[in-house]
């Protein structure tokens, strides 16, 4: 379900020209196949596939935190 609000928010809409991402943040953010298809792009010694990696392990470590907790109660 996350991926399809992602895909739909990424999405250029036609009453605006601009994506709800673009208009709400002011960016546009990447997609998982951004990370797989294009380049890899080093930017101050780290690239987006390792900064892409990290978030990963972060939000699987808070998932793991929270999964703990919810048996401990």
């Amino acid at each position: 379900m996350h991926y399809i609000k992602h895909a739909y928010n990424r999405a250029k809409q036609s009453s605006t020209l601009t994506s709800h991402f673009e208009a709400f943040l002011g960016y546009f953010p990447k997609s998982p196949f951004d990370f797989i298809f294009e380049k890899d792009v080093v930017v101050d010694g780290h690239s987006d596939i390792d900064k892409a990696k990290k978030f990963i392990e972060k939000i699987q470590l808070i998932h793991q935190t929270f999964q703990e907790q919810l048996k401990k109660r």
